[in-house]
């Protein structure tokens, strides 16, 4: 049996609030091929691989186990 693995998906508001940035961030890091997405149905939107997006975070001095208090 074949036993596929996806990798989790997060729309781009959401992980807009993981970076504390404006989505339009995300939406500008995708375009540039910094942060890997995928597009979904007719009108297009965006889904964030939650790694990648950890990734992005990190050159940025963003640690994403770090929570805020």
């Amino acid at each position: 049996m074949l036993v596929s693995r996806r990798r989790p998906l997060i729309s781009t508001g959401a992980a807009a609030a993981v970076a504390a940035c404006h989505p339009t961030t995300i939406l500008r890091a995708i375009e540039r091929g910094e942060l890997e997405a995928v597009r979904l149905g007719r009108r297009g939107d965006h889904r964030v691989y939650v790694d990648a997006l950890n990734k992005w975070m990190r050159p940025a001095g963003h640690d994403p186990e770090e929570t805020d208090q």
